[in-house]
Order: C-alpha cells, then structure tokens, then sequence
C-alpha cells in the first residue's frame, strides 16, 4: 500500500467522520430540547456495543455508525458513562484512522487472481451471478472473454436462476459482443449458488475428462469459490486476475455506492464456507 496515498485519505476519512458525527448530533438536539432518559444498564450496554463497533466498522460504511454515534450523544447519561461513551468513540475514529483504505484491503484479500498462461487449461469456467441485470455474470464473462481471444477454450457457464429469455441474452452477447464460437459455450442451468456452481464444473470435469481449467469471477468470490472447488473437484485449477477495466460492480449504480457492504457480506459468506462444508 502507498503510505503516501494513504496517510492524507485515513486522516480525511476520520474528519469527514467527526464532522458527520456533529451534524447528526446538532440536528437531533435541533429536533427536540428534551432529550430522553436513559438508565444506567442501558447506557453501558451500548457504550459496550459502541467499543465493539471497529470490528464492524470494517465490514461496512462509516455512515452506519455514525447515525448511531449521534443518537448517543443526545442521551442524558452520567458524566462517567458519558466519558466512557466518549473514549469509545474516540477508539472506532482511531481505528477507522488506521483502516482508511478497508474497501481495497477487504478486496484483496478476497482476491486470489493470477496471470494465466497461454497454454494452460482448455475450458474457462464462469459461475453465474444472476441475469436480472446480470452485472456479475457479465463482468465475468468478460474475463473469460480476454482469455478465450488469446486462446479459444470451451466456456463452461453454470447458472440456474436465469430464465430462458435471459440465457438467450447472454447467448447472443457472448457470440456477437465477445466473439465466442457458439460451439464452445456451454450452458449449464443448474447452480443456485458456490457451492452448487462447484459441484456443477466438478461433474463436467470428470464427464469430459478435463484434467486443467480457469476459473473465471469477480475479485470479491474468487476466494470462496475456489474454497468450493478445491473441495469439490479433481481437476487442477487456476483463478485468473479481474483487471480493473473489467470491474463493473464499481462503475454501475446502485452497485457501486453499495460495494463495501456487497464484500462484507461475501467476507462473512466465505467464514461461513470455511466452518460449514
């Protein structure tokens, strides 16, 4: 990471986050002069809740917390508790300070992408992501796209939830737009999610003999589905690097203002995949 690009960021992140935290407060004491009691148990429940609140605040927009942070500082609470509350906060502005730049650390640490070889593997393997807009299956389509004109290979696409309408969409964009042969694209409708996509490409490996292929999906699933897959197939694999260019999920709204959480889920998603096979 590049200290110098990230200093000036994690010092605008925590005063753009002290700053949203005085305006919530000021428009709630706008709101109404009477504040509401608050007990005593109550208070330090959340000022607790409010320490844990950096483990979290990785996993999701700073906006959160602060709406949070701001009803607390219109309760009527002992000067101790108050200070207790205080300091808390103090460690989430810390702690935010430190993390600046969590959405690119979050992202590459769900990526496990690499430079692929020319000569490696002979199908490209795509998990779904919907079709309804389908911002996911495309942006990996794409990828598979980039490799398939250095080498054609088969394309393997494993997706349940797309209706016929919708497969036909992407059928026609896959030949026309990404110059595909329509007799290496293979459309499996089957696969609701990882795991399922992973059973999916194992059942196709060991029915075509398919000793070597590339994964192909967005940066944020590549290290679950390979979690998937490692556990599911034979065959030897590779997951090929998203280049930025093709990263639609941060040029498309409402995806894009909606990233960061979209990864917190997938985090979590991936935690849950390495507990529960």
């Amino acid at each position: 990471m590049n200290l110098a690009a990230f200093v000036p960021e994690a010092y605008k992140g925590v005063l753009n986050y002290f700053l949203g935290l005085f305006r919530i407060s000021k428009k709630l004491h706008g709101v109404s002069h009477q504040r509401p009691q608050l007990s005593a148990k109550k208070a330090f429940k959340l000022s607790f809740v409010t320490i844990l609140q950096p483990i979290r605040i990785t996993l999701s927009h700073v906006q959160d917390a602060v709406a949070f942070k701001g009803i607390i500082l219109t309760m009527r609470v002992s000067s101790s508790l108050r200070t207790l509350i205080f300091v808390s906060i103090a460690f989430e502005g810390l702690s935010y300070l430190l993390i600046a730049n969590r959405l690119e650390f979050m992202e590459s640490y769900l990526s496990r992408g690499q430079v692929i070889s020319k000569d490696y593997g002979s199908v490209l393997f795509v998990p779904g992501s919907g079709c309804n807009p389908g911002v996911g299956t495309q942006e990996r389509l794409d990828l598979a796209a980039s490799l398939y004109s250095i080498k054609a290979r088969k394309v393997l696409v494993s997706e349940a939830i797309c209706s016929p309408k919708e497969q036909k969409r992407f059928h026609e964009y896959m030949i026309d737009s990404l110059r595909i042969k329509a007799s290496d694209i293979k459309w499996i409708a089957q696969g609701e999610n990882s795991k399922e996509n992973a059973m999916v490409c194992a059942e196709f490996c060991e029915e075509n003999g398919i000793r070597e292929f590339i994964l192909c999906t967005s940066s944020f699933h590549q290290a679950r589905m390979s979690l998937h897959l490692s556990r599911a197939v034979q065959a030897e694999f590779k997951i090929a690097d998203m280049p930025e260019a093709l990263k639609k999920y941060k040029k498309i709204e409402p995806y894009r203002s909606r990233y960061g959480k979209m990864m917190s889920r997938e985090f979590l998603a991936l935690l849950k995949a390495k507990w529960i096979k």
